[in-house]
């Protein structure tokens, strides 16, 4: 996959999209974000995961589910000791610390996620991370 030449700054919003916009975003030369996504999400009880999975933790299979939002996650709720059980109990009683904690765990995904991107286009890897990407995120819609 060819970069785009240096310029100036590209800017998009991809609040409508899935992290798959972001990779083609990137690999069409964007390099600027501006989205309500994670944000928007966390409070729909929806969270991103490492798997390419998008979980809404309202569903009843994570009511007994005691696992991380996402084990390979740094973030606070993940690494708290937060459970899918946890924030699900705590979206079905509008308990305001759902959405904090939804919020930090998508916020940090988003974080990373492009610090994984950052982390190929200087390994000169980007085209594969985008392939692996998309297989993975494709792999798990049909799944979930």
């Amino acid at each position: 996959m060819r970069l785009p030449p240096p310029r100036s700054s590209r800017a998009t919003s991809w609040a409508s999209a899935l992290r798959a916009t972001l990779v083609q975003g990137v690999s069409r030369g964007v390099d600027m974000f501006d989205c309500v996504l994670p944000t928007r999400n966390a409070r729909n009880a929806q969270v991103f995961t490492w798997s390419g999975a998008q979980l809404k933790l309202r569903n009843a299979r994570f009511q007994r589910d005691f696992t991380p939002i996402d084990a390979a996650c740094r973030c606070f709720a993940c690494k708290s000791g937060a459970t899918r059980a946890y924030l699900r109990h705590l979206f079905s009683v509008d308990e305001i610390t759902a959405l904090t904690l939804a919020t930090i765990h998508n916020l940090t995904f988003i974080q990373d996620f492009m610090a994984r991107i950052r982390a190929s286009i200087e390994a000169g890897t980007f085209a594969s991370f985008a392939a692996d990407w998309s297989a993975r995120e494709a792999a798990t819609a049909r799944s979930v």
